[in-house]
């Protein structure tokens, strides 16, 4: 399995540019799909209070879940129950745990190309096929309806 789970090129393309930047080229990093700004000073605050006050152990946050509830209630106008909101410490783990509650090893997930290499890694490692869709400059790189038809017909074959 191993060699069907493509190597993270991010990661030597950061070194490159790292090293780049030592030898003082100028440099716009790109390579990481991560916010290019620090969290809010509030964020940083209350995470301060909560890890100087409370030794942790496994988390959950209830007023969390309610918060994030609230946000969908607030932004898009859809009741979503608290407990029906998972707390991950990332995309990465997010993803894993999404493929792995609707999906079983052996089954076919499309995705669209380009897309971020993880998803392709993540899906063989958990014995998965991804099928790509080609969603270029020609249909501003969304999935449209006639993808889907192309990959219907692609897929019976």
């Amino acid at each position: 399995m191993r060699s069907t789970v493509e190597p993270f090129h991010a990661i030597a393309i950061s070194q490159l540019a790292h090293q780049l930047k030592r030898e003082g080229r100028s440099i716009i990093h790109m390579e990481f799909g991560q916010p290019s700004t620090g969290a809010p000073s509030t964020a940083i605050a209350a995470a301060h209070r909560v890890l100087d006050s409370d030794a942790m152990g496994y988390w959950e946050s209830p007023a969390l879940k309610a918060r994030i509830a609230r946000h969908y209630a607030d932004r898009y106008d859809v009741a979503v129950d608290p407990e029906r909101i998972l707390l991950t410490c990332g995309a990465s783990p997010a993803l894993v745990l999404g493929l792995a509650t609707a999906f079983m090893p052996g089954d076919r997930v499309v995705t669209a190309r380009p897309g971020y290499v993880a998803y392709r890694n993540t899906l063989r490692a958990l014995h998965m096929e991804p099928v790509e869709i080609d969603c270029g400059a020609e249909v501003r790189f969304q999935m449209s309806r006639m993808r889907w038809r192309q990959l219907i017909r692609r897929l019976r074959d």
